[in-house]
């Protein structure tokens, strides 16, 4: 038997009390790198969860949402050849069902990317006194209002419908358009919680100004809290914690407002339930990109530039 000698045993604990102070500090610098990336991915939407900084690291998943866009786009193509061959246009009910199509492939590139359910809408602007929510408006700020176009909900949200009847959020209400200078702490005085007044949601109206012209929030209910959002929107708090929100027009470059020369038609908007699972930066490539197609859908279907609605006064 081989004799072990007290200088060796000493040697063998030094080792294992380096290794062992190696994988610790390695941690604590893996742990300090994802909470820097937490934040810096999160940028101005609010840090993201640990579990989807280290879901991004998985190159699947963009292979994934590339293939998933491709079909997007081929989806978006057979469309526009369709309404320019007169096969469908603006004011045919298969028109809606078209868009919730595109929609439902939309919804599956989010939850892709961000790895959790989402739900996406999209709502256009029309005159306040028109019921058609169809209708593509040009005019001023005053006289816009906001209405669900489609809903594709997400499938968490379609099999909670099955099973507890249809959701509360298929009731189409009208949303005022108050600008992105309005104040949440101000609308929320105005504009209470649980009452008959107008419908606002301060996230819609983050489109229009003159510096981003989308709006991405990883936590609604700390937003809420801080004064940075408000909606008076029944329940929302049931359906989602987290949102994405984008203009639906051509590229307008940062610092233009929506206006005479940069016109939208609409906003298309994705929620989710979870917190903490959007990238700013991601979100405002993919998300936005598919804004931008969807606008060519409609402009093809209204037969208009891009007219839509007029942000100036």
């Amino acid at each position: 038997m081989e004799h072990i000698s007290p200088h060796d045993t000493e040697n063998f604990t030094i080792w294992h009390l380096l290794l062992i102070t190696s994988i610790i500090s390695s941690i604590i610098i893996l742990i300090n790198i994802i909470r820097s990336l937490s934040k810096e991915l999160g940028g101005k939407a609010g840090k993201m969860d640990t579990s989807a900084v280290l879901y991004l690291l998985n190159p699947v998943m963009y292979y994934t949402v590339l293939q998933k866009i491709h079909e997007f786009q081929h989806d978006v193509s057979r469309t526009l050849l369709n309404i320019h061959y007169g096969k469908i246009s603006l004011e045919d009910p298969s028109f809606r069902e078209k868009v919730r199509e595109l929609l439902f492939v939309c919804g599956d590139i989010a939850q892709t990317l961000i790895g959790r359910p989402v739900s996406v809408n999209i709502k256009l602007f029309s005159l306040k006194n028109d019921d058609n929510s169809s209708s593509l408006f040009k005019g001023k700020l005053s006289e816009a209002k906001l209405k669900t176009f489609v809903r594709a909900p997400s499938k968490a949200e379609y099999e909670d419908c099955m099973r507890n009847g249809e959701s509360r959020r298929n009731i189409e209400e009208f949303e005022i358009v108050l600008g992105a200078d309005n104040k949440p702490e101000l609308l929320k005085k105005r504009y209470p919680d649980k009452s008959d007044a107008a419908r606002v949601n301060t996230a819609y109206n983050q489109v229009l100004g003159p510096r981003d012209h989308f709006w991405v929030n990883n936590n609604l209910v700390e937003a809420e809290k801080e004064s940075h959002f408000w909606s008076n929107s029944l329940d929302w708090r049931k359906y989602y914690k987290s949102m994405a929100v984008f203009i639906i027009a051509q590229n307008i470059p940062q610092g233009e407002p929506v206006g005479k020369t940069h016109r939208a038609m609409g906003i298309l908007i994705f929620d989710s339930p979870a917190t903490g699972r959007f990238s700013r930066r991601l979100a405002a490539i993919v998300l936005g990109y598919l804004a931008h197609r969807l606008h060519s859908v409609f402009r093809q279907a209204a037969k208009i530039p891009s007219d839509s609605i007029e942000t100036k006064e």
